[in-house]
């Protein structure tokens, strides 16, 4: 959780998480002056799941470790694809990350990283 290029009290926010071999969910927040930032990750059996928190008046870049665009999907119950989903405003690959552009609210992202 970091403030983004240009943030102003933090209202643009870089989401990144740094998945490694040993390390298999992470829970953090930060209480910024806009609220709560809240980023909790797992991996098991190969599967990437993330609940991501932004608060209301800001938007994040979040990198999500994944293969292909078309292989995330976002929400619980019944899962869109992340492309499609409301508040993920833009969406692209670099490299072994999705970067998704996001409005504030609440998330839960699902891929599959490569190598895993």
């Amino acid at each position: 959780i970091q403030p983004g290029p240009a943030a102003v009290g933090f209202d643009r926010i870089l989401l990144r998480p740094q998945p490694v071999d040993g390390l298999d969910w992470v829970r953090s927040s930060y209480r910024s002056v806009r609220g709560p930032i809240v980023s909790r990750w797992s991996r098991r059996a190969g599967v990437f799941s993330w609940d991501v928190m932004i608060p209301t008046g800001t938007t994040a870049t979040a990198f999500v470790p994944a293969r292909s665009l078309e292989e995330i999907t976002e929400g619980r119950g019944t899962p869109v694809p992340a492309v499609r989903a409301p508040g993920v405003r833009d969406a692209r690959m670099d490299g072994a990350s999705a970067i998704l552009e996001l409005g504030s609210g609440s998330y839960h992202f699902v891929s599959r990283p490569r190598g895993r």
